[in-house]
């Protein structure tokens, strides 16, 4: 609804421009009878510029000519559906590829997976910002197994090791010979 009547208010002040054009006003004091009437709805300075020199051409239409190209917004639901499939699918794919068989633009595409549906790249993969309602609740179940563990044997904080597949270098400096553990 608010997108139609600032089409209406847009195509209102298209009329009154062509009308100041016809009464042989000039472009701005065209602009500044526009902005006595509508405030801060006018159009900028530069448009009505723009719409001013139209008419004075000797141009009536007061519509907007239709656009060559790809619509303006590449972000629609169909996109977005498209996009969130291709990541679950594939949590490795590249940008550039999810742009390609999208077919919309590279900025475009970051925006989808980034600000819509709230992706961030780690590790060469996509994975959501936010958790999802299973996965908090199974981190509160491992995190509560955790505390229980500790409560119940002694000295079990102390015998977590967390590593994935790097080499580690345990230093003792009280030892002579250091010892390595994890893949070579």
């Amino acid at each position: 609804m608010a997108d139609e009547e600032d089409v209406c208010v847009k195509i209102w002040q298209r009329c009154v421009t062509e009308c100041c054009v016809k009464f042989g006003k000039s472009s701005n004091e065209t602009f500044e009878m526009l902005w006595q009437a509508y405030g801060g709805e006018t159009f900028s300075c530069a448009a009505v510029f723009q719409w001013w020199r139209h008419f004075k051409d000797g141009n009536t239409c007061v519509i907007d000519k239709a656009c060559s190209g790809r619509p303006s917004t590449a972000v629609m639901d169909v996109n977005i559906a498209k996009a969130a499939e291709l990541l679950e699918n594939d949590r490795r794919l590249m940008l550039r590829k999810l742009s390609v068989s999208m077919n919309i633009s590279f900025e475009r595409t970051q925006h989808v997976v980034t600000e819509i549906l709230q992706m961030r790249r780690v590790c060469a993969r996509w994975v959501p910002r936010n958790l999802t309602e299973e996965q908090m609740q199974r981190r509160v179940q491992v995190c509560t197994n955790t505390v229980q563990m500790s409560e119940t044997i002694p000295n079990f904080l102390t015998s977590i090791v967390t590593c994935d597949k790097l080499r580690i270098h345990h230093y003792d400096p009280y030892q002579n010979n250091s010892q390595v553990c994890g893949n070579t």
